[in-house]
């Protein structure tokens, strides 16, 4: 039997059988988590694109894989830097990443990361920029 939660989108079982839960009715993640989370597609594509820079990924065999900017990821995870100064730190990296060094880009996310733990986003935005320039 297909329930029904409150608020939830349509459940379909198109795919497994009935009742099954592998068909949710939404298009992809990113409209999963604006429905569930009542925010906006840009804000829940932003945190979709976070999560698979700054989580432990997993491997077709299972195991586990560092995040891929594991410095920030740790300040992160820590609380220390703002889901905001992350996004900026991120979008700074992958921007030079295609012409700079990885011994550039890692001097860059830990001078970054540093800046945001003490400073506002604002003031990070100032300094991620001067960086994309400078390199």
């Amino acid at each position: 039997m297909l329930g029904a939660v409150a608020g939830s989108g349509p459940v379909t079982s198109s795919v497994a059988g009935p009742g099954s839960v592998l068909d949710d009715g939404y298009r992809n993640a990113a409209e999963f988590l604006r429905a569930r989370l009542r925010i906006d597609i840009r804000e829940a594509r932003r945190r979709l694109t976070q999560a698979a820079l700054l989580l432990p990924g997993t491997t077709l065999t299972g195991e586990t894989t560092t995040p891929r900017h594991e410095h920030l990821a740790t300040a992160f995870a820590a609380t220390d830097v703002p889901s905001r100064s992350a996004t900026i730190i991120t979008t700074a990296l992958q921007r030079v990443a295609f012409i700079a060094h990885p011994d550039t880009l890692t001097t860059m996310e830990h001078a970054l990361t540093r800046t945001a733990t003490h400073n506002d986003p604002d003031f990070l935005a100032k300094t991620a920029q001067h960086w994309i320039n400078r390199i």
